[in-house]
């Protein structure tokens, strides 16, 4: 491919699930990033577009078929991996982990120790702070999971706040609601503008 953006540093590599991941290193200015800048880790040139502001800053790792495309950016120590997607402008970082076909898309932000598995985080909604999205859920909008808030298989839209350990399970959709404290929702319940827990 003509006009690289980065190359593999074959001599650093680390071994992470027995993937072996190598560092990359910046071939031309863009960005914020300049040629000979070294970034993080991933498996294969496959793993980060050569076109875009796409990136893997610090020791973050992409690997087992994930890729950062288009303006992506990882950084920190985070973990993006199994088939998963960072892509537009979203963000993955801290310590978070993306893995399992997920897609963090247009300027969400995925920080902390946050985990998304099997999930979509979109527009500009935010998970963080230890907060756990999996099985086919779907953060949009300008929502915020935090607080080590679970929600499985749910839906959350508009500007929800999801905090303080609550819990949103299967089937539930909820648009501009906040669920503080260990308030538990569940079943197939649509939630429009309301506050629960505070």
């Amino acid at each position: 491919m003509e006009n690289k953006k980065f190359e593999l540093v074959k001599e650093d590599s680390i071994e992470i699930d027995g993937f072996k991941l190598y560092r990359i290193r910046a071939l031309k200015d863009f960005y914020v990033v300049k040629a000979g800048d070294i970034g993080g880790y991933v498996e294969h040139e496959g793993c980060l577009s050569h076109e875009g502001y796409a990136w893997v800053y610090d020791d973050a790792k992409v690997f087992n078929g994930a890729k950062i495309i288009e303006n992506g950016r990882i950084a920190h120590n985070a973990i993006v991996c199994g088939g998963s997607t960072v892509k537009d402008f979203a963000a993955v970082l801290n310590s978070a982990v993306v893995k399992h076909y997920s897609t963090v898309e247009g300027e969400a932000e995925v920080g902390g120790d946050a985990v998304v598995d099997a999930s979509d985080v979109c527009d500009n909604a935010r998970v963080f702070e230890g907060a756990n999205v999996h099985s086919h859920s779907v953060v949009k909008g300008y929502s915020a999971v935090s607080g080590n808030a679970t929600i499985n298989e749910g839906f959350i839209n508009g500007v929800s706040v999801i905090t303080n350990n609550a819990y949103v399970g299967k089937g539930c959709h909820l648009n501009s609601v906040e669920l503080y404290g260990s308030t538990v929702v569940a079943g197939e319940q649509r939630l429009s503008n309301t506050r629960i827990g505070l």
